[in-house]
């Protein structure tokens, strides 16, 4: 048996939400950046910039990422391969970008505190269209686990796509059939696409996976 989980991970709305913005909106105004810092440490994680110093517009809820964290091991002690597509803007590897974690996989591990055993793909397309995102979840998908079309494979592994964005407005209609061309192919895949919203970013129900 060879089960998988492939998770599509957007960050801003999905590991983050409106909260969490207002609350740093907030503390900004006392222009005591230091003081701003301490008071969320233990509700946000600040991104970095390549020149090794906070980037205070990319954070995470760390409530969120724990969230994500724990789902993640839980599912590689239950004898998963889990990859994880970067759609999100935060992956982009546009090389005028600052994020440390861009240009650093071992930053980038370390800030979304991934387990080792997982493996990270970054999207072709990390910015903007919905559709586009889903294009390169799925051609990802299909590269690495060419089984996964193989309707006469008499294999009994678990295939699972957990798509975590809350980008939903645009281009709905080609994002449904792309998704229903994907489905139609793939059977025996358990796809799960829970409604986050980014004014409560990720649930603990979002995470409610059949294995």
């Amino acid at each position: 048996m060879n089960n998988k989980l492939f998770i599509a991970l957007d960050v801003d709305g999905v590991l983050n939400s409106n909260q969490d913005h207002l609350k740093l909106a907030e503390l900004q105004q006392t222009k005591d950046i230091l003081g701003m810092v301490e008071a969320l440490q233990n509700e946000i994680k600040f991104s970095k910039t390549t020149k090794g110093g906070l980037c205070y517009g990319n954070l995470v809820n760390r409530h969120q990422l724990k969230l994500l964290n724990d789902f993640i091991n839980k599912m590689i002690q239950q004898d998963y391969d889990v990859h994880i597509v970067g759609i999100s803007s935060w992956f982009s590897t546009n090389p005028n970008d600052i994020m440390l974690l861009n240009c650093d996989r071992k930053e980038l591990y370390e800030y979304f505190e991934f387990h080792p055993s997982v493996t990270f793909h970054c999207a072709k397309y990390t910015i903007g269209l919905s559709h586009k995102r889903l294009e390169s979840f799925i051609s990802y998908i299909e590269h690495c686990e060419p089984v996964v079309n193989d309707h006469d494979n008499t294999d009994k592994s678990n295939i699972i796509c957990l798509y975590l964005d809350d980008l939903r407005h645009d281009n709905i209609e080609l994002f449904n059939q792309q998704l229903s061309n994907f489905k139609n192919r793939n059977p025996n895949i358990q796809w799960l696409y829970p409604k986050i919203t980014e004014r409560f970013g990720l649930q603990k129900d979002d995470l409610n996976v059949n294995v």
